[in-house]
């Protein structure tokens, strides 16, 4: 009886994922950036939208934490599109946490308290209360 040799199969994308935001935990920038920027580039080109939804999320989360505010409502922005879209509220929630600490910082105090009900309404919605806390932060700020 012959056997067939089978391939490993490629690691799933959302696998990518995880492992980057493992990396940007540990503060490993040097493999985070271009792990991250593979599964954006891979899950657009795949059309895997809610892998798309949470990796542009977790690299503005990156850009946020790195004081790049610019990046991080841009890709903020497009995850809440396409979260909303899905119906990925978790996700929602934390990329407009980022939008509202993001005006916060940037003194917009009518878009940091708008995008802050947002989240709040999201969060209470779905039973999300870490993503509330958030909203706080960027109030208090």
């Amino acid at each position: 009886m012959r056997t067939r040799k089978r391939r490993a199969a490629a690691p799933a994308l959302w696998q990518w994922v995880v492992v980057a935001v493992a990396l940007a935990l540990l503060g490993d920038d040097q493999h985070f950036a271009p792990l991250i920027d593979r599964a954006v580039s891979l899950a657009r080109s795949r059309g895997e939208f809610g892998i798309l939804a949470e990796a542009l999320s977790v690299r503005a989360v990156r850009h946020q934490v790195q004081h790049r505010f610019d990046p991080a409502a841009r890709e903020a922005e497009e995850s809440v599109q396409f979260a909303r879209e899905l119906g990925a509220a978790n996700v929602e929630a934390r990329s407009v946490s980022i939008l509202a600490h993001v005006a916060a910082v940037r003194g917009d105090d009518e878009a940091a308290v708008r995008h802050a009900e947002q989240v709040l309404e999201v969060a209470a919605a779905h039973g999300l209360g870490p993503r509330a806390s958030y909203a706080f932060y960027a109030l208090a700020m």
